[in-house]
């Protein structure tokens, strides 16, 4: 899929240099931790064509920000595109030059896209300084709701780009349907069986736009081999998600009571944050109406 995801979407006069028989998906991330809710990445080491035999890299951002997206994105590229070059000389050292880097960014979020490049954000005060500033561009693949982009590719690749269009959307209803449609069109095959869980739980755990009754219309009309499967899997999340949702308001009612009866701590708070166990957040609010201390309703937790 990879090959098939860069061939679509990258532009040709950069595709034409890419040898997509030739691709290797390199382990690890180079986001930094702080930064992992909004961003994700993939690095592929590829052959390019008029290097000899040399490889080269296209690294893949996925951002999904809803502030200010893309502003200062290319800051947070070059950073990345540094360490991978670093990891690059610790692992073969004895080249004289560094391999190249393709930086390809895939939006999906909210709000409308406004690609910055490095020199753009940087106050140069006089064209005589241009030569200190260091720039480059990136390509781009804006699948936000605001974007026009065409969703291309295999079945496979089609349903994973629609999938991320589809978590940020008021109705992803008609996404959810397209994507049922295209995944039975698979027939029998194990891999349409795969997706349709990966998919479904990805588009499912992520946004709350979609209810049970919808889901089940939806597969019973695009994708009626597979409804019994689909709704397997819609009845285990829908419970997951209810249970979660009491989990998430025990919590706050218990952090309320405490703060009201005893005086409740930074620390006392967290450490409730860090239960997810209904039964002993039921039996802690039990506790408050007869509790004469704070810690008599805390050990319930442990």
């Amino acid at each position: 899929m990879a090959g098939d995801f860069l061939a679509n979407y990258l532009p040709e006069t950069i595709a034409k240099h890419i040898d997509l028989d030739k691709i290797k998906i390199q382990t690890g991330s180079f986001v930094d931790k702080d930064l992992q809710e909004h961003y994700s990445d993939i690095l592929y080491e590829v052959g390019m064509k008029d290097s000899q035999g040399k490889k080269g890299f296209v690294y893949v951002l996925f951002e999904h920000k809803s502030f200010e997206p893309g502003h200062f994105l290319a800051l947070d590229l070059l950073r990345y595109m540094l360490n991978i070059w670093r990891q690059h000389l610790r692992n073969e050292h004895t080249e004289a030059k560094l391999p190249m880097i393709i930086p390809f960014v895939v939006y999906h979020g909210k709000t409308k896209f406004h690609p910055f490049n490095l020199g753009q954000i940087i106050d140069i005060p006089s064209e005589d300084m241009q030569a200190f500033v260091p720039n480059f561009k990136y390509e781009l693949a804006d699948l936000s709701v605001h974007s026009e982009t065409d969703i291309k590719g295999t079945i496979l690749l089609r349903t994973c780009l629609l999938s991320l269009q589809a978590i940020f959307m008021d109705a992803p209803q008609e996404h959810l349907r397209r994507i049922f449609t295209m995944l039975e069109e698979l027939g029998d095959q194990e891999t349409a069986l795969q997706y349709i869980e990966v998919v479904f739980k990805y588009i499912a755990g992520s946004t709350d736009k979609i209810t049970f009754d919808e889901v089940k219309e939806i597969a019973a009309q695009a994708a009626p081999k597979r409804e019994e499967k689909i709704m397997t899997i819609a009845e285990e999340l829908f419970e997951k998600g209810m249970q979660q949702g009491q989990i998430s308001t025990q919590k706050e009612v218990l952090r309320r009571l405490l703060s009201k009866k005893f005086n409740l701590s930074e620390q006392d708070s967290n450490y409730i944050q860090r239960v997810d166990d209904l039964e002993r957040l039921n039996k802690a609010l039990d506790e408050i109406l007869v509790a004469k201390n704070k810690k008599d309703v805390l050990r319930h937790l442990q």
